[in-house]
């Protein structure tokens, strides 16, 4: 690096730019930094964050100079130099513990001060600049989404839109009328101007923050079956199908499209949370796609389980048992990797998922997973962690374990007590077809209560009716959401009730909400109890 004349500013901003190691960078600084004004600060660290690789474990030292001087100046910065000195700790992965903590903690009130300087690049790349780092700033968030709502979205582009939508979704921001504009300036453009990446990161966003835009949704949608999905890479594919899922807009094309998508290119390109969020999005979307599910099986037998989380693996488990997909092999694989790592690491979300879909599916490979005391003295240890739904789980568990007669240790008596408490807490709501079938059932003559409760399973039965002879017969009318998507096929879950009920006793008869929209016909009940 040549010695430059401190008289020569305009030389040491080019000499910055030019830099090609941290080495020289660094040496830049310690020579002049009696010398830096504004451009030389925005020019080292728009060098730092393009040429920076690897660990900062090194760098706390000969960066705690320089990170000393951006605090001095930053008040002495424009709006664009205070926003770009965010952009470039955030991409360079300059957060958590570090000297660089001093830059964050004063970059608000700068911020604050230069607020109606700020344009929309300068907006969107601060807020996603807080949001990489994880750092909560909320009362910037707000002035920056008011400020973004008062002068509106015209001069923001695609990528500005997208940016903004995930760093609000990201921190947990909630911007309802900044994701009202957005949704709106997207549908008076278009989305031809939208990149893939734009798209999937737009409907994440909208899914994250739990906005609705069915519009938004519906314009997406239909970009996509426009150009195709050859553009989308794989986490591109998995996060728009997860949106659409986690929103709850139905878009059969599209997830028929992903699906043959993914089962083009194959799935070697997906990484495991890519792996399970799209396993995830199919079974709660409800749409049937059994090709895809083989393939995403076959893909993790192939790469084996070593890379998946806790969350992944618990994830993939409940979205083949949601859509009633068998993979015994899978499952094993599943086993005895949770075998081989233990369930220490696993929450009480992951290890209510693992067991409930072992409970639907019953594979063989159950017994190796849960003959040994890991289970229950996992659920043990998380027993004031789980919720209502997830203590029904375990219940639905602990029924499969008797319908197996299977000699694993149970759970420890006060948590299953819990767990049988959270199940006949809950309250069945009657449905309109439900009600329609119980008048039918009274208007033959028979005796019939609604909403009542097996009191071995703790299960609520939609109808129960009496006939002449004392039989009781334990009605469930089934309506679209026990169905997977369009299908005829029962989701886990109804299959696991209804498993369940007869294993207990139960004489059960299904009323398929299809079978009663096109016939009133009750086969099973006598046409009058006379």
């Amino acid at each position: 690096v040549p010695l430059l004349a401190p008289s020569n500013p305009r030389a040491l901003t080019a000499e910055l730019g030019k830099a090609r190691t941290l080495s020289d960078l660094l040496y830049l600084h310690r020579r002049h930094a009696h010398h830096f004004d504004n451009f030389h600060l925005g020019a080292f660290w728009s060098k730092f964050k393009k040429i920076f690789r690897g660990e900062l474990g090194g760098l706390r030292g000969p960066l705690a100079p320089v990170c000393e001087l951006t605090v001095q100046m930053l008040f002495e910065l424009s709006a664009r130099e205070v926003s770009n000195v965010a952009h470039a700790f955030a991409k360079a992965r300059l957060f958590g513990a570090g000297p660089w903590e001093s830059v964050w903690t004063a970059l608000p009130q700068a911020m604050h001060r230069r607020l109606d300087g700020f344009n929309a690049q300068d907006l969107s790349n601060t807020v996603w600049a807080f949001a990489t780092a994880g750092i909560e700033e909320p009362a910037l968030f707000e002035a920056l989404s008011a400020q973004a709502a008062r002068r509106g979205l015209r001069d923001f582009r695609e990528q500005h839109l997208s940016n903004t939508a995930w760093a609000f979704a990201k921190s947990g921001r909630e911007a309802p009328a900044l994701f009202e504009a957005i949704s709106a300036e997207a549908g008076r453009r278009g989305l031809r101007g939208f990149t893939e990446q734009h798209l999937s990161i737009t409907a994440w966003a909208f899914a994250k923050s739990a906005q609705e835009a069915p519009a938004l949704f519906e314009a997406i949608s239909a970009e996509t079956g426009r150009r195709g999905l050859n553009g989308f890479n794989s986490q591109e594919l998995s996060n728009t199908a997860w949106a659409f899922a986690k929103s709850g807009h139905e878009a059969p094309a599209l997830f028929e499209a992903i699906s043959t998508e993914a089962g083009r290119r194959g799935l070697g390109c997906f990484n495991p949370q890519n792996l399970s969020n799209t396993a995830w999005a199919f079974a709660k979307s409800g749409h049937e796609a059994p090709a895809l599910l083989d393939a995403l099986s076959a893909e993790t037998m192939r790469r084996g389980l070593g890379g998946f989380n806790p969350q992944d693996l618990s994830t993939t488990a409940w979205a083949f048992a949601t859509a009633c997909h068998t993979a015994p092999e899978m499952f094993k694989t599943i086993s005895a990797e949770l075998l081989r790592r233990g369930l220490g690491s696993f929450n009480a979300q992951n290890i209510t998922n693992t067991a409930w879909a072992f409970a639907v599916l019953d594979p063989p490979s159950a017994d190796a997973l849960f003959s040994t005391t890991c289970f229950s003295t996992r659920c043990a240890s998380l027993e004031t962690s789980f919720s209502l739904e997830q203590l029904t789980q375990l219940h639905q568990w602990s029924l499969w374990r008797k319908e197996r007669r299977a000699p694993w240790p149970g759970l420890h008596e006060s948590l299953r007590q819990a767990c049988r408490n959270a199940c006949f807490e809950e309250d069945g709501q009657p449905s309109r077809t439900q009600s329609e079938v119980v008048r039918e059932i009274r208007s033959r003559g028979f005796d019939v209560d609604e909403e009542q409760r097996c009191q071995i399973s703790g299960y609520s039965l939609d109808a129960l009716v009496v006939l002449n002879d004392g039989e009781r017969i334990a009605v469930e009318v089934d309506g679209p959401s026990h169905f997977i998507g369009r299908s005829h096929t029962p989701t886990g879950a109804t299959q696991l009730k209804h498993r369940q009920l007869r294993h207990f006793g139960w004489r059960l008869e299904s009323v398929p909400y299809w079978e009663w929209d096109h016939s009133n016909a009750l086969p099973w009940l006598p046409r009058s109890s006379r």
